[in-house]
């Protein structure tokens, strides 16, 4: 684990992801904890209305 809201694998790497998923087995309040920091960061740099604000301002920029 690299961070409290996920993990970091080699692309490709068949054997880190195995070992991931082994080294996460038993710690399910772990993963709930990842799951919760994981979805904040979503809310607070994803959401609908900072995405809708993004297209608009480009938008507006290049209409003008």
């Amino acid at each position: 684990v690299t961070s409290n809201m996920g993990i970091r694998i080699q692309k490709g790497s068949v054997e880190q992801l195995v070992e991931a998923i082994r080294n996460m087995k038993n710690k399910e309040a772990h993963l709930d904890e990842m799951g919760k920091v994981g979805r904040e960061f979503v809310i607070k740099n994803f959401s609908l209305d900072l995405v809708a604000n993004f297209f608009t301002e480009i938008i507006e920029r290049n209409i003008k």
